[in-house]
């Protein structure tokens, strides 16, 4: 039988970086090791994957186990198939601690306490990363030397151990799998050798981990994977010992220093999501995904969406940018009457960067989102400065690229961040706005959209009320009959309204029987 290195001529980055992405598209429940290694968690959700492994062990432990002594465990665990807080997370791992076994069920016990110690330390528990620290070195120990697992394992360990007692930013629920340990790690082995030569030497089949560059805002800002990143500030200009109080230390940290850009993901993804989720807009996700189709990062023409009310532009634009992972901002323009967004001087005492520079800054990220919402109707009076005259310069490239900001007073590379901007009527834009921009129609949904959009907003408003939507059960054939009859189309917002009623009604009902 011929040996594994030539069942897998391509390595094992190659078949790594492959399980990560069907791990991210929901296809592949990563191992414990392969967690070590910076694997993303199931659905990039730490929710998800904890929910998804507790489905799977039960039945082994209700197998293996008697009655009498998988009482406590098993129930423990199908507590994280409805909720995997930090407190859930806590509670499973103490109860299986403690779980006394037979010799033929240890091992799995084992794994399941190691692989909740991955999940408390991703959920944000400091106190947690001292044991993980310890799985990872008991398992370096069982590696060989030239392997490639040892080297994705030791950058994790590494950048452990420099984030010990730094607290993890977590936004939302959506939490950091230990790749962004191993980016540190593996930063830091790159700066110890002055380059990534000790990277590429010493482990040739290394991995390149896919793994998303979420870095904290006290963080330094970290190499990204495929290279692609450009320096955003050369120099402060005029940073005399008077002034220097005006600028953060995180600025200082990023003059002359390389940001990345945020990696394209797996477009049929994002495209699969978006088709369900806004079936009557698929032109327009062609249209915006087709710049990136040919990219390594992403970057795009400077998009305005433009339909009629409550057709969904914002949320279509929001969702988009949380399905490129892309960090943005949502800048509504409605009556807006200056040029604030280009930036305040540094003589005033409220002097601030331009907004596309600080949300860089904030982000340390060279690409992010800026979306401008409502944008026909900013103030068209020009006393205090125009928003829709200061916006010019950052949406042609070139001017973009050097853009001077009047703040740093200095010029700084914006040409990588990207801008969407909504708006219900092209007409009150001015000519100079639209021809920097590429005009796209957004429709409204119909009728024939119903069975797919009404569904989606029943979870949403189930999930905005703190309800479990698995425990609420789906909009059933009269209640779509009677949305049918009483939306004719058009505004999601007043689809919404209607599906808010429906479950009222629902409630009420159900309250008087």
């Amino acid at each position: 039988m011929p040996p594994k290195a030539d069942l897998n001529p391509k390595g094992w980055k190659y078949h790594f970086n492959r399980r990560n992405r069907a791990s991210k598209e929901g296809r592949h429940l990563p191992t414990l090791e392969e967690l070590y290694c910076g694997m993303s968690f199931l659905n990039d959700s730490l929710a998800r994957d904890a929910q998804a492994w507790s489905e799977r062990v039960i039945p082994c432990f209700a197998e293996k186990a008697s009655k009498l002594t998988r009482s406590a465990l098993q129930t423990a665990l199908e507590r994280l198939t409805v909720s995997a807080s930090l407190q859930d997370l806590t509670f499973v791992y103490d109860e299986t601690v403690k779980y006394e076994t037979s010799f033929d069920l240890s091992t799995e016990v084992e794994r399941a306490a190691r692989r909740l110690v991955v999940y408390r330390v991703a959920g944000g528990d400091v106190s947690a990363r001292s044991l993980l620290c310890e799985d990872l070195v008991s398992r370096i120990r069982r590696l060989p030397y030239e392997s490639a697992e040892l080297w994705a394992i030791s950058s994790t360990l590494l950048g452990l151990m420099l984030n010990m007692d730094r607290p993890q930013s977590l936004s939302g629920s959506h939490t950091h799998s230990l790749g962004d340990f191993f980016c540190d790690g593996k930063s830091m082995l790159s700066r110890l050798q002055g380059s990534s030569s000790l990277w590429e030497e010493k482990a040739p089949k290394g991995i390149e981990s896919e793994v998303s560059i979420k870095n904290p805002a006290n963080e330094a800002p970290v190499p990204n994977p495929d290279g692609s990143s450009i320096v955003v500030f050369s120099n402060i200009g005029n940073e005399t010992k008077r002034n220097e109080d005006h600028f953060s230390s995180t600025l200082k940290e990023l003059v002359g220093k390389k940001l990345p850009l945020k990696t394209v993901p797996n477009l049929k993804y994002v495209r699969d999501i978006l088709a369900n989720e806004f079936p009557y807009a698929i032109g327009i996700a062609d249209a915006i995904l087709g710049d990136l189709a040919s990219r390594d990062y992403i970057a795009m023409r400077p998009t305005a969406l433009v339909g009629p009310p409550g057709c969904g532009k914002t949320t279509f634009s929001q969702r988009l940018g949380e399905l490129l992972e892309l960090p943005f901002e949502t800048y509504s323009c409605a009556g807006i009457n200056d040029s604030s967004v280009a930036g305040t001087a540094r003589r005033w005492s409220s002097g601030e960067p331009a907004m596309p520079t600080a949300l860089v800054i904030s982000t340390r990220l060279a690409n992010p989102l800026i979306i401008l919402d409502e944008i026909e109707k900013a103030a068209t009076s020009k006393f205090n400065g125009s928003l829709l005259d200061a916006l010019l310069p950052f949406l042609e490239p070139r001017s973009a690229s050097r853009y001077h900001d009047i703040f740093i007073q200095a010029s700084v590379d914006l040409s990588g961040v990207v801008w969407l901007a909504t708006a219900n009527d092209v007409a009150p834009l001015p000519k100079p706005f639209r021809d920097r921009c590429r005009i796209l129609a957004f429709p409204s949904p119909t009728l024939a959209d119903l069975p797919a959009i009404a569904p989606r907003l029943a979870e949403a408003i189930i999930t905005s009320r703190g309800l479990d939507k698995r425990w609420i059960s789906p909009l059933n054939l009269h209640e779509m009959e009677a949305l049918s009859a009483a939306w004719p189309g058009g505004s999601l917002r007043s689809l919404k309204r209607l599906v808010e009623g429906v479950l009222l009604a629902r409630d009420q009902f159900a309250g008087r029987h």
